[in-house]
């Protein structure tokens, strides 16, 4: 046969419901933040347009946030005229030799 497990308790009213259960998940939450407090995140793909504010203003509704840096790779000019050309490409060096 098989067997339930039963869970009886004295009734409560609706209020007093909604407040334990809100209870737990604000316990819940806590724990939920001081499990990841101190924790990096770090996100790729960013639009140029993104700054630190915006990515600040964004994350701050999941908890406190520490301290928001956007990193950009710069590519310096002298380095992308060193870099060579893809195949089938020219590069200006070789357009001002013809």
């Amino acid at each position: 046969p098989r067997m339930l497990k039963l869970y009886v308790s004295r009734a409560q009213k609706k209020a007093e419901r909604e407040r334990e259960l809100s209870e737990k998940h604000e316990q819940s939450k806590l724990e939920r933040q001081n499990r990841y407090q101190g924790v990096n995140l770090y996100v790729k793909n960013l639009d140029e347009k993104v700054t630190d504010e915006i990515l600040h203003k964004e994350f701050s509704q999941f908890g406190s946030i520490t301290s928001v840096r956007v990193m950009r790779e710069h590519v310096d000019e002298k380095e992308a005229a060193e870099e060579p050309a893809a195949e089938g490409e020219e590069t200006e060096s070789a357009d001002e030799g013809k």
